[in-house]
């Protein structure tokens, strides 16, 4: 499941131009979602650039970007993860920037990335949160990390996903 990062450059309006409008101006059809001002899924659930429409991935239903780290669900559930990994942001159980995608998990419906800690939902309404945590920020009531000096790393890092808040049906 390749996916590629976006590009930069002006966007072609509908009058041919780049020019600035301070008005709205219809730049792309089909869209279901944008995503941090260059990425966009159209109905037919395929990730482009929205500077010129070109195929980043296909098969894709919610996505996720910030910096160099790209998180994208395809339409079976999969996570996929690539780019930036210094923090873990990509949940892979390293800290190895990634050039080709990666598995991370299944199940997934929604995903939300910093670049530095990502926070994942599975189809069972459960939390899962893994990266950085030197401030707390996944949630799980410690400001400590999963891998401690046994690996060399900084105490703050969960590297693979963990349950933050598992959901329980009422009754």
């Amino acid at each position: 499941m390749p996916f590629g990062c976006g590009g930069g450059g002006a966007i072609g309006l509908e009058d041919g131009t780049s020019k600035d409008s301070h008005i709205p101006i219809r730049v792309m059809e089909d869209v279901v979602a944008v995503y941090a001002g260059w990425a966009v899924i159209t109905s037919d659930n395929v990730l482009r650039r929205w500077t010129d429409g070109s195929p980043i991935a296909d098969d894709v239903i919610a996505a996720s970007f910030s910096g160099d780290t790209f998180m994208v669900i395809t339409s079976d559930g999969t996570l996929w993860g690539r780019g930036s990994n210094n923090s873990g942001a990509l949940g892979d159980g390293t800290r190895n920037n990634r050039r080709e995608p990666i598995k991370i998990m299944e199940n997934v419906v929604s995903v939300s990335t910093s670049g530095r800690h990502t926070l994942a939902v599975t189809s069972d309404g459960n939390l899962w949160a893994w990266g950085e945590n030197s401030l707390g920020q996944l949630g799980i009531g410690t400001h400590r990390g999963q891998y401690e000096a046994a690996r060399g790393l900084r105490e703050t890092f969960w590297l693979s996903p963990i349950l933050v808040m598992e959901y329980v049906p009422e009754g």
